[in-house]
């Protein structure tokens, strides 16, 4: 739980940050939310064992959520209104439920059918409830076209050009970051606005944000300026899908040297990742239950939305 103290285990676990691959947003998300469940997870390959049982469980839920969206949203998209997104939406989602158990990899349960139309409604309900977002940084008209979705960076095997990783130096050294972007839209005066879509978000705050326990919205819109190369000022925003709710991070603007917004995070995560720190650490936070040290860890805090 605390400091390592072997040398030579030490050198074998800490990262040569500069000759590193690229880390993802979750690896980094994890590490600042409690790096000992980085170290279980990711360096030593530890998982949760998981109940057997029939249906969905969160995660294929959230992936079926995804490629609905994915979907409906296609690179080109530009809907004359609500009516005719829904109408979209609504064929999708039968295409995908079509395919969804054997894509997914889930038995269907007795209640299969009356699932579907429950996540079928949650989410036309998301979508009709996206347009009539009060926010201006969330239109959706004419004025606004899907440039991209599914979008990797850092990915050599990507399909699409420009796939370099985004660098970022930190005091540690340069880090280079992975993602796939959700959606990438582009507004008729070239602003650019990333969309990462949630299932179930939570509310949190602009510290928390700041303190780097929500840091995609607002890496991948650096990613679209820098990695992908489309323009020169991003948007980064979540959209949750069951709680129809928009979070806005930051606006990325290249041209005015607006960089990663608090690069003191990017700089924890590097030192740490390089002197093989991974301490026990919940960030005054709720502990997820998939965590691999649930049942043992010490410092394990247990969230109430669990029972």
């Amino acid at each position: 739980y605390g400091p390592m103290e072997n040398s030579a285990l030490k050198a074998a676990l800490a990262d040569p940050v500069r000759d590193a691959v690229p880390y993802s947003c979750s690896a980094i998300e994890t590490f600042l939310t409690c790096p000992f469940r980085y170290f279980l997870t990711k360096k030593l390959k530890l998982e949760q064992p998981q109940q057997p049982g029939v249906g969905m469980d969160a995660a294929q839920i959230g992936t079926m959520n995804h490629m609905v969206m994915e979907k409906t949203f296609s690179p080109g998209t530009v809907f004359s209104g609500k009516k005719e997104a829904l109408e979209k939406a609504d064929h999708v989602i039968d295409e995908v439920f079509d395919i969804a158990p054997t894509e997914f990899g889930f038995r269907e349960s007795e209640l299969w059918e009356y699932e579907k139309e429950k996540y079928r409604q949650k989410l036309l309900d998301s979508i009709e409830k996206m347009y009539d977002a009060k926010s201006t940084s969330m239109p959706l008209d004419r004025s606004w076209t899907v440039v991209g979705a599914e979008m990797k960076f850092g990915y050599p095997e990507a399909e699409q050009d420009n796939t370099d990783p985004l660098t970022v130096e930190t005091t540690a050294g340069p880090i280079r970051i992975r993602g796939v972007i959700d959606r990438v839209d582009r507004r008729d005066d070239g602003l650019l606005r990333v969309v990462d879509y949630k299932t179930g978000l939570p509310a949190f705050s602009k510290e928390e944000i700041e303190a780097g326990s929500h840091i995609q919205a607002g890496v991948y819109a650096a990613a679209v300026v820098h990695a992908l190369r489309l323009g020169t000022k991003c948007e980064g925003m979540y959209w949750s899908i069951n709680n129809k709710t928009l979070k806005e991070y930051m606006v990325y603007d290249s041209e005015n040297d607006v960089s990663v917004p608090k690069i003191d995070y990017l700089n924890r995560f590097a030192e740490g990742i390089r002197d093989a720190a991974f301490p026990a650490e919940h960030a005054g936070k709720d502990c997820p239950d998939y965590c691999p040290a649930a049942l043992w860890c010490r410092k394990y805090v247990r969230s109430m939305k669990y029972g």
